[in-house]
């Protein structure tokens, strides 16, 4: 790293010139600093839910592509830290634990075992303690499922690259190689971890955010304040609303029968909760208010 640099770490993806498709590159670089911004959030839950981490880009280095990048801290609150230099400490957590998580990854090919997790998730709660920043000692360990979530993600930008490419994670703690043999998704992870699902069918309103117009993915809705994704299976109304004969327009709503299935974890935590459209019965229109003249 160049003395002149103020970065924390860096992530280099090295490829063979003059191969084909050279945007799977910047698309696994982007995946890899996008899925470490993620984990930074759920890292300083562990140690103080009022620090925001920050992720600054400080350089690119070419030849293989080489991103330096630093962590940034702010806190709200930061009256139940004890007093010194409390961001230089989080700071070195957080690279502690990205090189705990890719160190781990090393060599697997999939992951079949809970205990595999948990295995991180004990790793990661201890640097967290040694940190020692806290004045009262509560520090938590990272949810099973949010680690589950980072693999997940770090599996998913690696299958852009190919055979021939490679890629690490450099850090103070040293340099560490990125699995490109493990072939896992998110959800297949997430399943490691449910003990038990419960379903349940009601009837909302949901407002529309984005719609699927081919019908082979989610739909972004909003219930209330809260967004939400949910896959239409009323193959009637899908049919009806591609070829035009439903009119659905921007700020509309359906009245649907929604399936919510929450999945929970072996600590009665949730894991995830998956949402199905089942059947709609109506779209809400937006009624914009009418603009009258003052006094009328």
């Amino acid at each position: 790293m160049a003395e002149t640099l103020k970065a924390d770490f860096g992530i280099e993806v090295r490829f063979v010139p003059g191969t084909p498709d050279p945007s799977r590159v910047f698309r696994s670089m982007t995946a890899l600093i996008d899925s470490f911004q993620i984990f930074d959030k759920e890292l300083v839950q562990s140690i103080d839910n009022t620090i925001e981490p920050i992720m600054l880009l400080e350089d690119i280095e070419t030849g293989s592509i080489r991103a330096w990048l630093r962590n940034a801290l702010n806190s709200v609150d930061d009256s139940a830290l004890k007093d010194g230099d409390w961001k230089k400490v989080v700071g070195a957590y957080l690279l502690k634990a990205k090189h705990i998580v890719v160190r781990k990854l090393d060599g697997k090919t999939v992951i079949t075992n809970r205990d595999e997790i948990k295995e991180i998730e004990a790793e990661i709660l201890q640097a967290a303690i040694a940190t020692d920043i806290q004045r009262i000692p509560t520090y938590r360990p990272i949810p099973e499922a949010d680690i589950a979530q980072i693999i997940g993600n770090i599996g998913t930008a690696l299958s852009h690259l190919s055979s021939t490419d490679s890629a690490k994670l450099l850090t103070p703690d040293g340099e560490v190689p990125f699995n490109l043999t493990l072939k896992i998704s998110p959800d297949s992870l997430r399943e490691l971890l449910v003990k038990e699902s419960l379903s349940n069918d009601s009837e909302l309103i949901l407002k529309i955010k984005k719609p699927d117009y081919l019908g082979e993915s989610m739909w972004d809705f909003k219930l209330g304040d809260h967004p939400m994704q949910a896959k239409i299976v009323d193959r009637e109304w899908l049919t009806n609303f591609q070829e035009r004969k439903v009119d659905v327009r921007p700020g509309d709503a359906i009245r649907a029968m929604v399936r919510q299935t929450i999945h929970y974890g072996f600590n009665a935590e949730v894991v995830y909760q998956h949402y199905e459209v089942l059947r709609v019965m109506q779209v809400v229109p937006t009624f914009e208010p009418k603009q009258g003249l003052l006094g009328e």
